[in-house]
């Protein structure tokens, strides 16, 4: 598939930031907790040297671990307040591919006679068929990223909108149309047996 047939899932700027701190809060975190417990480990756990060695040390990391929890908050607010923006932009540039696809086909198939477009059958067919499944594949992975990514919790109703069924619509439809079509009017020539012309037409 060329790369014109194609998406990938957005960076979401909002949320750089914010990660970026997250991960030096949650890495000073990791340290603190490996530094305290190898102090514990020397000393015994439930000795008193022990207790006065981590005593301040526990204090940092239960403060860290409330920053670290308000941190997660926020992100989720702004996570929240971007996931429209985000997947519902993303779905318009998968539905953006998929008319070029559409468009494409429509070169191919279009105001062309009956022989013409029983070749290209053959030799166009499975080509735009498979940038379809392949384009919706990409979305799918895609939308799927992006909302990890986010954390936001979708309903079912909410993510089947934002999935595509490679099985409906698109080119897909078009394509099948097509062959309809040939179908058709090979069935309708055998019906006449010759005995009129009658033309070939791509149905809607």
């Amino acid at each position: 598939m060329s790369n014109r047939y194609t998406v990938t899932a957005p960076v979401v700027e909002e949320l750089k930031e914010i990660d970026a701190n997250l991960n030096e809060l949650e890495t000073e975190l990791d340290s603190l907790t490996k530094d305290r417990d190898k102090r514990v480990a020397t000393k015994g756990k439930y000795s008193l040297d022990s207790f006065k060695e981590t005593k301040s040390v526990n204090k940092d990391i239960e403060d860290l671990e409330k920053v670290i929890a308000l941190a997660y908050q926020e992100r989720k607010e702004i996570a929240e307040s971007v996931f429209g923006k985000y997947t519902q932009g993303l779905l318009k540039d998968t539905l953006g591919k998929r008319r070029e696809l559409e468009n494409e086909a429509k070169k191919v198939y279009e105001n062309k006679t009956f022989p013409e477009v029983a070749v290209a059958l053959g030799t166009d067919f499975s080509r735009l068929l498979d940038d379809h499944v392949k384009l919706y594949a990409a979305h799918n992975g895609a939308m799927m990223k992006l909302i990890k990514v986010l954390g936001v919790e979708v309903s079912a109703n909410v993510r089947s909108s934002l999935i595509l069924n490679e099985g409906f619509g698109g080119v897909r439809e078009y394509l099948y149309s097509v062959a309809r079509a040939v179908d058709e009017w090979l069935e309708e020539e055998l019906r006449m047996s010759g005995q009129r012309e009658h033309k070939f037409k791509i149905k809607d």
